[in-house]
C-alpha cells in the first residue's frame, strides 16, 4: 500500500469491517477524564426578579454555565395590603421550579439562596415558605 492507504492504528484493534476500535475498555477510558469542576449557584428571589446565576471553578475563577431571570412581581401591592398576592406567589412559585430543574440538571454542588425583605416581612411569609418548601 502506498503512504494514504497504510493503517496505523495505536492503541487500537481493526475489526472484521476494517473499522478501527480502542483496545482499551470503555471504564479505563472514562477513568482518564478529569473530575468535573465544582459547580455552584447563588439564587435571589427579589421584590420584583427570580435570579440564578450557576458557575463552575475555573482556573482560579469561575466561568458562567447557566443564568436564570424571570419577572415575578413578588412585592405587587405588598405595601398597600401588608401580604403577597396570591398571583405573585404563584409567579414566584414557577421561577424557583425552574430554577429547581436547573439546580438539579447541573449538578450544583453548593447553592446561596436568598429572599427580598419583601417575602420576609409580608403578614403571609410563612404561607408563601410552606409552599416554597
Amino acid at each position: 500500500m502506498g503512504v494514504h492507504g497504510r493503517l496505523e492504528c495505536t492503541n487500537a484493534q481493526t475489526t472484521r469491517a476494517g473499522t478501527a476500535r480502542s483496545a482499551y475498555p470503555a471504564a479505563a477510558v472514562a477513568q482518564s477524564r478529569p473530575a468535573p469542576a465544582p459547580r455552584y449557584a447563588a439564587l435571589d428571589l427579589g421584590t420584583n426578579n427570580c435570579r440564578l446565576l450557576i458557575a463552575e471553578a475555573r482556573h482560579g475563577g469561575f466561568r458562567v454555565v447557566d443564568g436564570f431571570s424571570r419577572i415575578v412581581r413578588l412585592g405587587e401591592n405588598l405595601a398597600d395590603r401588608g401580604r403577597l398576592s396570591e398571583s405573585a406567589m404563584d409567579r414566584a412559585i414557577g421561577a424557583l421550579q425552574i430554577c429547581a430543574t436547573k439546580l438539579a440538571s447541573a449538578g450544583v454542588s453548593r447553592a446561596r439562596t436568598i429572599a427580598t425583605e419583601a417575602c420576609r416581612t409580608a403578614a403571609n411569609c410563612e404561607r408563601f415558605t410552606s409552599r416554597v418548601y
